[in-house]
């Protein structure tokens, strides 16, 4: 369902850091301590729809595809925000 890659992090300058390829229908569970979490990805004309769900909540569709996915461009993509400060899963 995923791939994981370790690369160099633009984010933290140039240092390796595991990233997660997803395919079609892939999952991912991501821990996170605080009050969002969001992703950086590529937006473009196939930008797909995400299903997600926080701390085991109920699934909400999140769709990807704007008005400006007609190129293909770099994006960060909150999952969810607005929660307490406290460790949280979103998959």
């Amino acid at each position: 369902p995923f791939v994981t890659r370790k690369e160099r992090d633009m984010l933290k300058l140039g240092e390796h850091a595991d990233w997660f390829l997803l395919g079609a229908d892939g999952c991912a569970t991501i821990p996170f301590k605080g009050r969002a979490c969001g992703l950086l990805t590529l937006l473009g004309p196939d930008a797909p729809t995400l299903r997600v769900r926080v701390d085991g909540g109920d699934w909400r569709a999140l769709a990807l595809l704007d008005r400006w996915c007609f190129y293909w461009r770099d994006a960060v993509v909150l999952l969810c925000e607005g929660l307490a400060d406290t460790t949280h899963t979103v998959e």
